[in-house]
């Protein structure tokens, strides 16, 4: 074949990769909305997000939140917050001395579809923060939440706070504290940042990725990937910011969960000395053909990465097999998936990790590089055509924050880009643009729940609380919005 020939077929074959046909998928946001409900889909002080649908008809929000922590003022035109209203949670403290609502902590938010005899559904602004019952509303109001002689929830108990992680003696375990110092040692002021103490006791729990497997016989357990938080406080005072490890909890019902003792993934960048608060940040975790995946990022790089390993038999603790990473190179077009050492500070570069989600940003800035999958049909009819689609968030250094929708057919193969997404309509929160799909256990191709015409779309907003008008400061506020795909498969 004449080089001419060779180059002709290289740019045809190029062509057929970005056509139409896979290359154009977007993400649109309805507006108006065609459910009036999604209004009532909005919670204050959420972050760090999961939600998943429980048949017969509940949706469950696990989220980082720093509820416990507040309470109103005495006038109640704003909140007061513990963590700096006290000097018990500060960095010279051991952190298992410190009051457990100082830092966040992982609680769980419930709502039902249906109304009937439901304290809080679909067509009201309730949630119930379990174990209580429709005891938040969508924003704060001075009548029920949160409280003002203390601080926190009535009848609110987070799943995981640091008290749980730290009754828990992790493995592997650290070196001896560092002579002469608290145990742990503070690590010190940002721009002196020690090296990370691997005795640190957690300081909070964030980021909770739960999911539920169903087994033979319809029995069924939880598991959950979140991050333990390791704060580190300025010498000046409060100004710190968290190191952060991936740490693995199961539960049978998924509210009464158990820590285990495994630390999962861990990070070189623990030990930098220019600033105290990277590591691994988990951003997702879905399931697909009996196994677990997890998507995370290694905070202050733009790189997102992929781990999966075998769902174990029931009954089986942790719940998991062997953990491998989606690594370079690629055997004919697939990911060579390298088998990983649990618990031990990974450096992800040297191993061939492969970046799954790579930046398109010609300089990038620092960001929390968030991530989402799902696999969405093209119809609920069983049997559709489905493609695994990705939500990442990507910034170019000095400007907002942009939504990326990335596919592919097999996630043994790379991604590939698709579109930008318009958040016109959004008020876009921090955290590099959180976002997720709803999890649902029986999304297969016998039973589509992810169907391109319509889906959950939630991400989390910076809103105010029209309740108190003079208090403009935002909050993280998860909320649901409804969505579209169109284009490739899934027509226009």
């Amino acid at each position: 074949m004449s080089t001419l020939r060779k180059i002709t077929l290289s740019a045809f074959l190029s062509c057929l990769v970005v056509s139409p046909l896979f290359g154009q998928v977007q993400l649109e946001i309805i507006q108006p909305t065609p459910r009036a409900q999604d209004a009532n889909f909005v919670l204050a002080g959420t972050t760090g997000f999961s939600v998943s649908f429980v048949i017969p008809d509940e949706y469950r929000l696990y989220a980082t939140t720093h509820v416990p922590r507040i309470k109103w003022n005495a006038a109640k035109t704003g909140m007061e917050d513990l963590f700096f209203g006290t000097t018990s949670c500060y960095y010279t403290n051991d952190p298992r001395t410190w009051d457990g609502r100082c830092i966040d902590s992982i609680g769980l938010f419930t709502k039902k579809i249906g109304c009937g005899g439901n304290p809080a559904c679909e067509w009201d602004g309730r949630w119930n923060a379990y174990p209580g019952s429709a005891n938040v509303s969508k924003y704060p109001v001075t009548w029920l939440w949160p409280k003002q002689n203390d601080y926190g929830v009535a009848g609110f108990t987070p799943l995981l706070s640091k008290d749980k992680v730290n009754s828990v003696v992790l493995q592997p375990q650290g070196s001896s504290c560092v002579t002469g110092s608290p145990c742990p040692p503070k690590t010190g002021a940002e721009s002196v940042c020690h090296p990370h103490n691997p005795d640190s006791y957690a300081t909070g729990a964030a980021n909770s990725k739960p999911v539920q497997v169903y087994y033979s016989g319809g029995v069924s357990r939880w598991f959950m990937a979140f991050n333990e938080q390791m704060h580190s406080e300025a010498n000046q005072g409060f100004n710190g910011s968290d190191n952060w490890r991936i740490l693995w909890a199961r539960s049978e019902d998924g509210k009464n969960w158990t820590v285990d003792p495994a630390i999962l993934f861990r990070s070189t960048s623990e030990t930098s000395t220019g600033y105290c608060g990277l590591g691994l940040l988990v951003t997702d975790m879905f399931l697909d053909t009996g196994k677990f995946y997890m998507t995370f990022t290694d905070v202050g790089t733009s790189a997102v990465y992929m781990v999966r390993s075998q769902i174990a038999s029931y009954g089986t603790n942790p719940g998991y097999g062997t953990w491998s990473i989606a690594a370079l190179p690629l055997v004919n077009g697939k990911w060579t998936w390298k088998t990983l050492t649990l618990g031990v500070q990974q450096d992800l570069a040297s191993l061939g990790a492969a970046n799954i989600l790579p930046t398109r940003m010609s300089n990038p800035g620092f960001t929390v590089k968030q991530s989402d999958i799902g696999r969405v049909f093209t119809s609920a009819t069983p049997g559709s055509a489905s493609r695994y689609i990705a939500l990442t968030s990507d910034v170019q250094s000095g400007q907002p924050p942009v939504l990326q929708v990335w596919s592919t057919d097999s996630l043994d193969k790379p991604f590939q880009y698709e579109s930008t997404v318009d958040l016109s309509a959004v008020s876009v929160g921090g955290n590099g643009l959180e976002v997720a799909f709803t999890q649902y256990h029986d999304n297969l191709p016998t039973s589509p729940r992810l169907v391109a015409s319509q889906l959950d779309f939630w991400i989390v907003q910076h809103l105010t609380n029209p309740s108190v008008p003079g208090d403009l400061t935002p909050t993280v506020s998860v909320s649901r919005f409804t969505a579209r795909l169109h284009g490739g498969i899934y027509g226009f």
